[in-house]
């Protein structure tokens, strides 16, 4: 396979990962250590998708669940009620 091959599919997953993190938080609030783990995919790869909704407003932060023992809270993550047409626009590209 050559690197514009490789390039097309690497598109094409991310569009694919884009649009399927859009529709689980459609349902509800997740963190994604949870979007990870349901969806099997890597944590870097939830963190980019979050990070590139997080620069359009398409996310917000929204709680933190207590966790029953040590380590850090979870910080769940929702879509924003009310985008604004630049950021349509932005998603558009992106996904």
């Amino acid at each position: 396979m050559n690197k514009k091959e490789l390039g097309k599919n690497q598109s094409l997953a991310r569009e694919i990962n884009n649009k399927i993190v859009l529709e689980r938080l459609k349902e509800k609030p997740l963190s994604g250590t949870e979007l990870s783990f349901d969806l099997s995919l890597s944590n870097a790869t939830i963190s980019s998708i979050f990070n590139s909704f997080l620069s359009i407003n398409l996310i917000k932060k929204v709680s933190s669940d207590s966790t029953k023992g040590a380590g850090r809270k979870r910080v769940n993550t929702q879509l924003m009620m009310t985008l604004d047409l630049l950021s349509l626009f932005q998603l558009l590209v992106i996904v």
